[in-house]
Formats: structure tokens, C-alpha cells, sequence
């Protein structure tokens, strides 16, 4: 099967793509293609950068250059869908440029592939080791199983490209969102498609106090990041089924005033329980 590791990489994150280039020289099963997606490297740094690869790994490096377009960060991860799917490549292994993956993630990715199912997802563990996402589900089924939280990422995730369509990937360029992975897997569990968990491998994620998973503290100033994602996110994707739009006025009506500080899991969307949000204000209004 035609493979390929995917990535977008950018000036900001130069500094840790050693780590990344290593651990892919580093896999057990080197029968894959490398694809980076240039944001903002200039040509001159870009070629330091290129030069700076392992020498078996390089001659297996494929530029697509998008750094004179200006593209959104969504926008660029669509790119990579498409650059890859008109390559003929079938299973495209997604990871961020600043992380780096276990030496057998590709092997555990490729022999527990399945057909049936259009993405697979692995375990993420920050640098120290400690499992960032605490349930990951054996599979993905539903679109509903990700309809107030995400435990789905493009870090950690693979697709089957085989499964989509040309129109299909040109259509998610309309999903200009922060959260394009959660935008991207729910589309896709909306399309039919089908999720599989593959065991015994990692992505070692590198977290930032900006990065929306991984830590998150109650305060008001979150919980308005919190409305204002799930809105925009919702929005995208009112057009596609009812359940979204019930969620969009949900999300509508609750405020920051509404939620209560509550114990959360380090997670951007951990912070407000939506139903007992509602239901307490309605309680409170007399309805």
C-alpha cells in the first residue's frame, strides 16, 4: 500500500523538527514517502532545513510548496489531503511537525489497517509520557460520539484516502476553523465513514500553554473561547444535519454567567456541560 507521512510545517516550529525527522528515520517499517506542506519557510531556509535530514529519509521528501499563498492553517491540512490523494498515495499518516512519533508507529498503522474504516487514530502521550487524551475509544462510528468534545486529531490520525472522493476533499476547504481536525472527522463520520483505534504505538504531542487540548483552566476568558469555538464549529456544519443546528442554538443561548466552575479534564471544551448548563437556566428563568 502506497504510504505516506503528511505534515505541515512552518518558521515557528524549526526548532523541533529534528525530533520529527528522527524518529521518522528512526520506524521500523521505512516502506513510505515523506510529503511536508511548506507554510511560511522561505526558500533559503527551507533548503538549511531540507539539508538537515537524515540522508535515506530525504531522498524520499516530497515539497509542496504553499508558503506564497498565505493560506489558512485549515486551509494548508486540505492541501495535504489533496497533494496526497492526486499523488495516487492510498493511507496518508498524519503528523504535526513539532511532534515525533514511536519507532513503530507505521508498522502498527499499516498491519492493523482494515478497509471498512476510513481513519485510524493512536494513542497520544505528552513528552514526559502521560496519556493526553484519558478514552479512546476502540471505534468511531458516529458522528455524535464527537458532537461536544473531540477526542479525534490530526497528529495522531491516518486516512484511507482510497475512500474519498476528489469533491469530498475539495469541500472541506470550507471548513476555516481553529479545530479543522474535529471539523475533518466529523464530516467524515457525517459522509458514513468509520473510525478504528490502532494499539501499541504513540504520537509524542508537544503542548503549549496555546495549544486548545491539553491544558485548560476554568476562568471566563475560557469559557468564552469555549462558546465561540463550538459555535463557529456548529455553524460549519448546521448545513449537514439538524443535530448541529440544535447545538448552534444551544450554544447560542448559553453565556459565560451560565457555566459554573467545574473540575475539567485539561480540555478546551471540558469546561461547560451544555445540557446541565441549559437545564439549570431554564430552571432559573421559571420555563
Amino acid at each position: 500500500m502506497r504510504t505516506v507521512i503528511g505534515s505541515v510545517i512552518f518558521e515557528e516550529a524549526a526548532g523541533y523538527l529534528e525530533d520529527f525527522f528522527v524518529s521518522l528515520e528512526k520506524q521500523t517499517d521505512q516502506d513510505f514517502t515523506v510529503m511536508l506542506v511548506n507554510d511560511n519557510i522561505r526558500s533559503e531556509y527551507l533548503e538549511q532545513i531540507v539539508e538537515q535530514i537524515p540522508q535515506k529519509l530525504r531522498q524520499r521528501v516530497v515539497i509542496v510548496d504553499k508558503s506564497g499563498e498565505k493560506l489558512m492553517p485549515c486551509r494548508l491540512r486540505v492541501e495535504l489531503l489533496q497533494s496526497a490523494y492526486e499523488r495516487g498515495d492510498e493511507l496518508l499518516i498524519m503528523m504535526d511537525c513539532d511532534d515525533k512519533a514511536s519507532e513503530n508507529r507505521i508498522s502498527c498503522v499499516r498491519e492493523q489497517f482494515d478497509a471498512q474504516y476510513t481513519f485510524f487514530y493512536n494513542e497520544l502521550l505528552d513528552f514526559d509520557g502521560k496519556r493526553v487524551m484519558q478514552h479512546l475509544p476502540a471505534h468511531t462510528l458516529d458522528y455524535r460520539d464527537i458532537g461536544e468534545k473531540n477526542y479525534l486529531g490530526l497528529s495522531n490520525g491516518a486516512i484511507y484516502l482510497k475512500s474519498l472522493s476528489k469533491e469530498f476533499i475539495q469541500s472541506l476547504k470550507a471548513g476555516e476553523t481553529k479545530v479543522f481536525d474535529w471539523y475533518l472527522y466529523s464530516r467524515l463520520l457525517l459522509d458514513g465513514k468509520k473510525g478504528k483505534r490502532v494499539d501499541c504505538c504513540y504520537t509524542y504531542y508537544r503542548i503549549y500553554e496555546e495549544n486548545l487540548a491539553g491544558k485548560c483552566v476554568y476562568s471566563k476568558a475560557a469559557i468564552d473561547k469555549e462558546l465561540a469555538v463550538k459555535r463557529q464549529h456548529y455553524g460549519l456544519l448546521a448545513q449537514y444535519n439538524q443535530y448541529y443546528e440544535d447545538l448552534l442554538e444551544k450554544y447560542t443561548e448559553i453565556t459565560a454567567e451560565d457555566v459554573k466552575a467545574r473540575e475539567t479534564g485539561g480540555y478546551w471544551w471540558s469546561l461547560i456541560d451544555s445540557l446541565n448548563d441549559t437545564e439549570k437556566k431554564e430552571r432559573g428563568s421559571g420555563i
